[in-house]
């Protein structure tokens, strides 16, 4: 996910199918209007490699960019194009039983990038849930069928959901809203003080944070949490767990979204995780950004390919478009939960493929215009020009 006043690193592949080396091919990024030279590349016969070029975004929205080849005499095939969304704000929903949890609001309050809203369980607005990127159950004594429900569609769909149990949770409600995921449930509250001894910095929400994550990091310790059932089919991964190796906070991953659950309570007299700000904060941040399915920033000629977009209404009159190079025309939409797929074109300019989707309502703001490889190979037999393609 790109964040605004961020440099990010934009991974490339460049391959020569030629049985000839390719020297001093130039590689230029154009982006915001400007064009930056990245360096040159020398790639041999029948081999690839790969590069970073770094970049900077510094507005919200839409953005476009394209990377060049220049291998003098083919002047075709060298544009890769690439767009991307930068969101103006990670919203976040606490629910919480009879008062919000000061160490989240405050957590929050400290990322700008965050807009974050409060709301008691006994007045939600489902209809709002997809709104957000992370929905944070705070200290719920019991998960009504309704919510229940709703959080799980909410994760299907996308969405992150972030369970701290009440210490006075009723097991049968928690069990119930657990399984469906799957996810291993709740067992009894034991008031035992325990000791987190490892943490997870292979997965993506605590991946990257530390520079040395051995040294001097302090890991929560509980005075009294919840045990968990343990079947191998629930598909959880501890992100951090007990020195007997129990689970303290885990992920369970739900077609596109997460279910993410902690063992004791979100209180800092039973659980001292909200005090402990080098794991609490980017916790909470990377929770925000994950996803069980990226966004593309480009696609590939002559694939079927997928192209999603949030569907956020019930009503059956919307119609979804693509618009490029001067055309436009509507996609068959075969499903509204997963996306629609998009139909290849030709026209008398070559093949159009929509670069990115602008809004929830329409796809509609530019389209991309390459030749197939195959021209090149039919037209080039013994050499194929270098093909950059990102990652």
């Amino acid at each position: 996910m790109q964040l605004l006043n961020q440099t990010d690193q934009l991974v490339i592949r460049v391959s020569n199918y030629s049985s000839e080396n390719a020297e001093n091919i130039r590689l230029s990024l154009q982006y915001e209007g400007q064009s930056k030279p990245v360096g040159e590349l020398s790639i041999p016969a029948n081999s690839t490699v790969s590069d970073t070029v770094p970049f900077t975004i510094l507005r919200t929205g839409w953005h476009e960019a394209r990377l060049q080849l220049t291998d003098y005499p083919v002047q075709f095939d060298d544009s890769y194009f690439l767009a991307f969304n930068v969101a103006e704000k990670i919203k976040v929903l606490n629910i919480y039983e009879n008062t919000p949890n000061r160490y989240l609001q405050s957590a929050f309050a400290g990322i700008s990038y965050f807009e974050a809203k409060s709301s008691p369980s006994r007045s939600l607005d489902y209809s709002r849930f997809s709104e957000n990127q992370l929905i944070v159950v705070d200290g719920l004594r019991s998960i009504s069928s309704g919510l229940a429900a709703e959080l799980l569609q909410y994760a299907r769909r996308g969405g992150n959901v972030l369970v701290f149990p009440g210490k006075d949770a009723d097991l049968m409600s928690y069990r119930s809203f657990l399984t469906a995921f799957p996810a291993n449930e709740l067992m009894a509250f034991e008031n035992t003080e325990r000791q987190v001894g490892s943490i997870n910095t292979q997965e993506f929400v605590f991946n990257d944070v530390f520079e040395n994550a051995g040294a001097n990091l302090k890991l929560p310790v509980t005075k009294g949490n919840f045990k968990f059932t343990n079947f191998n089919n629930r598909k959880e991964e501890q992100l951090l767990s007990y020195r007997d190796g129990s689970s303290f906070l885990s992920k369970y991953p739900i077609e596109r979204g997460h279910l993410y659950i902690c063992a004791a309570p979100l209180n800092e007299e039973i659980n001292n995780l909200p005090l402990n700000g080098e794991i609490f904060i980017p916790m909470l941040y990377k929770m925000a950004l994950s996803s069980g399915q990226k966004r593309p920033i480009a696609y590939t000629l002559g694939l079927d390919e997928v192209v999603s977009a949030d569907h956020r209404t019930t009503s059956t009159e919307m119609v979804y478009k693509l618009k490029g190079l001067g055309e436009e025309f509507i996609p068959n939409n075969a499903s509204w939960v997963h996306g629609f797929s998009h139909p290849q074109r030709r026209s008398q300019r070559g093949w159009i493929l929509p670069a990115f989707y602008a809004t929830r309502h329409h796809f509609a703001k530019n389209g991309l215009q390459l030749q197939p490889q195959r021209v090149g190979a039919r037209l080039l037999q013994s050499y194929r020009p270098a093909v950059l393609g990102g990652r």
